[in-house]
């Protein structure tokens, strides 16, 4: 018996990815969460950042924007408006996300200032 859990990333368009995994890291809106095999049944709204998905050794990462996370006894299930493999960011995507970051942190007043700081952290890891 596999100590694994399947996973499904999907988009608007298609299906991104599908798979079996070790560990996947997941951008909750209320903060980030690990999914392990066994996992309890949970659901969850997604904040743009980084999904790490753990397998074998290697890691590949996505950045998703708005969406659903959904942990079931079937595995996980990302539903996402947007994912883009981090491999397939170049610098001047990256640096335009972060300006417009920058410009929402500076015009916020309210208690999202924390998670609009964690996400500038995830994309100025990416440059």
């Amino acid at each position: 018996m596999s100590n694994t859990i399947k996973y499904e990333l999907v988009c608007p368009e298609a299906m991104v990815e599908s798979g079996e995994a070790d560990s996947i890291l997941v951008p909750g809106y209320e903060g980030d969460f690990t999914v392990l095999f066994n996992h309890a049944a949970y659901l969850s709204t997604l904040r743009p950042g980084m999904l790490k998905i753990f397998s074998s050794g290697n890691e590949i990462e996505y950045f998703v924007d708005a969406g659903f996370a959904e942990v079931s006894d079937q595995g996980l299930v990302v539903l996402a408006e947007k994912a883009i493999k981090k491999s397939d960011m170049d610098k001047e995507k990256i640096n335009i996300i972060i300006s417009e970051l920058e410009n929402k942190m500076e015009n916020n007043e309210g208690n999202d200032k924390d998670k609009i700081l964690k996400q500038l952290s995830d994309f100025k890891s990416l440059i």
